[in-house]
């Protein structure tokens, strides 16, 4: 019969001429089978309350009962019934104790403790109520340790502090907690808490899970983490924002300390940090800058994009320290300034009148000299680097530093047509050639209209006279960049040729030559290689754009003479005085 979620059975008669069957050994004839969850359980007989019963693991099924294995242990129904053996007498209750439970190892285990690439970690799910506050969905814990045993015990304080954490961020949101979880050990237990130190087993010299370090020494771990493959400007960018970040958090600062109102501060500083602000205001730091440009009005402030950049690079830095567990989180996720300018109007294109000022200044029309002569009105019509970069960067939507690092083997025939080549690689030796992206490493053919200019004439010329770099002139900034002189050269130069506008640059050239293409309706995918630009993923690249070998040069050629500035008509008179 089946009682209280047992099964039973009525007690078989044994025959009195032979001894009781072994209930382990012999299955009673009478017994009764159960099937529960693919397990077949056959109760003894003579044992009302099935207390030693036959356990029959799911590979014994539909064997002879000559070749089942069976083993005399308790199934679940002990775990999920708490009336399960009440009211038995000692001898049946020491039956229940030796019977054992078959899920014991289970029981065993820590809660959220998991084994990941043979270390133990806590993984701790986060409350959907506190997901935004926390950051993330889990909270993962590595117990640092491939041991089961050192594992459990390390995770009950690891666990305590992740309830701590959960509980702050319940506080933060206004829920109520439970006050305890705040309260220190020796409160709570009238015992001093003890410390990691006084262990006999931590190893002289070995770094403690509780240690922290600075923030100086984080950005020195991230930039000389060897998985990590940038370019050199990127790793020059990320140098910048650790200068600038280590000197507005404090070199010594202990990361722990950067808490979401630390991070809020560091906004609001970045928020109406002075332009160049180490040369406007030289006696002061960052943050002092910072708070005068705020008292006082200082308009010449960073813009809310050039402050996100900042954010973004930190940003990254502490993501890369909660997956290298130096933090538990990062309270800088989320924070960024609101930007007023759209993203299509941070940097704009020449206009027409733009370019006609730029083309009809005394540099293309006649100077006194390539040096500081050429704003000034003369006969001299030089053809060097100051009049062909601006040119070249119009025709061939090429950036600053791609043109101003060419050597003079990067203007080359390749399957007949003349092009310039954007790579890293160099034929002549040269070490100082850097890319943005990898989507930067293009073949440009060059336009009909440079050719005409001469452009091809003056290489040959660099390289009779011995020259491996076709803007020879052009000497590496402090950051080992050739664009960076040049930059400047030019900003003096929009201004005295009276072409300078807010958002322009010379940067605004690459724009000029995307909005060429869109008129000509050029194909997107050869704009896009003809411009070296990405479609917005990391690498640049959809999965398609691996497939097969590209388009052929004369098919880029082709689509390049489509290019055109025909409106501008200071151009074709360059043209005409070149032929003079």
């Amino acid at each position: 019969m089946i009682e209280d979620g047992r099964t039973t059975m009525e007690d078989a008669e044994p025959h009195d001429e032979q001894p009781s069957p072994d209930p382990v050994k012999e299955r009673p004839k009478a017994a009764l089978k159960t099937v529960e969850d693919g397990v077949e359980i056959i109760s003894a007989s003579g044992n009302p309350a099935g207390l030693t019963t036959l356990f029959q693991t799911p590979e014994n099924l539909g064997l002879p009962s000559d070749r089942r294995s069976q083993t005399s242990v308790v199934p679940t129904i002990r775990l999920h019934n708490p009336d399960y053996g009440r009211g038995l007498n000692p001898q049946e209750s020491s039956l229940v104790s030796r019977g054992g439970v078959y899920t014991s190892r289970l029981h065993k285990r820590v809660p959220n403790m998991v084994q990941k690439r043979g270390i133990y970690h806590i993984r701790k799910r986060v409350p959907t109520v506190l997901i935004a506050t926390i950051g993330k969905r889990e909270i993962w814990k590595s117990l640092r340790t491939g041991s089961e045993i050192e594992a459990c015990r390390r995770s009950y304080a690891v666990l305590a502090k992740i309830e701590s954490e959960l509980a702050h961020a319940r506080l933060e949101l206004g829920i109520i907690v439970d006050l305890t979880l705040f309260e220190p050990w020796e409160t709570r237990s009238g015992q001093s808490e003890p410390t990691v130190g006084s262990s006999a087993f931590i190893r002289r010299n070995e770094k403690t899970h509780s240690d922290t370090i600075t923030v100086s020494e984080l950005f020195d771990r991230f930039l000389a983490d060897p998985t990590q493959n940038w370019s050199p400007r990127t790793r020059l960018a990320y140098q910048t924002t650790q200068r600038l970040a280590v000197s507005m958090f404090g070199a010594s600062t202990a990361t722990d300390l950067l808490t979401r109102a630390v991070c809020r501060d560091f906004m609001e500083s970045l928020r109406f940090l002075p332009k160049r602000a180490s040369r406007a205001f030289p006696s002061l730091s960052p943050n002092e800058a910072s708070k005068y440009a705020k008292a006082t009005g200082y308009k010449d402030i960073i813009s809310a994009s050039n402050a996100n950049t900042y954010l973004n690079k930190v940003c990254v830095v502490l993501n890369w320290a909660v997956r290298e567990e130096f933090l538990n989180r990062n309270h800088l996720m989320g924070l960024r300034l609101a930007d007023p300018v759209s993203k299509m109007d941070k940097r704009l294109p020449f206009s027409d009148t733009q370019l006609e000022a730029i083309f009809n200044s005394p540099l293309y029309t006649g100077c006194q000299n390539d040096e500081l002569g050429y704003a000034k009105q003369g006969i001299a019509r030089p053809r060097g680097t100051r009049f062909w970069v601006p040119v070249i960067a119009l025709y061939s939507g090429m950036r600053l530093n791609e043109i101003c690092q060419l050597d003079v083997t990067d203007v080359r025939e390749i399957d007949g047509i003349e092009c310039f080549v954007a790579s890293e690689r160099s034929m002549v030796g040269s070490t100082d050639k850097s890319l943005k992206t990898s989507t930067s490493e293009r073949v440009v053919p060059v336009h009909s209209f440079l050719k005409r200019l001469g452009l091809m004439a003056f290489v040959e010329q660099r390289i009779q006279d011995g020259h491996t770099k076709l803007f020879f002139d052009i000497c590496a900034g402090r950051n080992g960049f050739r664009s960076t002189a040049f930059s400047k050269w030019f900003v003096l130069f929009l201004e005295k040729a009276g072409a300078r506008q807010p958002r322009t640059s010379f940067h605004s050239f690459r724009h000029c030559f995307r909005d060429a293409l869109r008129r000509s309706r050029v194909d997107r995918e050869i704009a896009m290689m003809l411009g070296g630009w990405g479609n917005g993923t990391k690498s640049g690249l959809d999965v398609s754009d691996y497939y097969g070998s590209g388009f052929d040069v004369s098919v880029l050629a082709n689509e390049i003479e489509k290019v055109s500035f025909e409106q501008i008509k200071a151009l074709p008179a360059l043209i005409c005085s070149t032929d003079k």
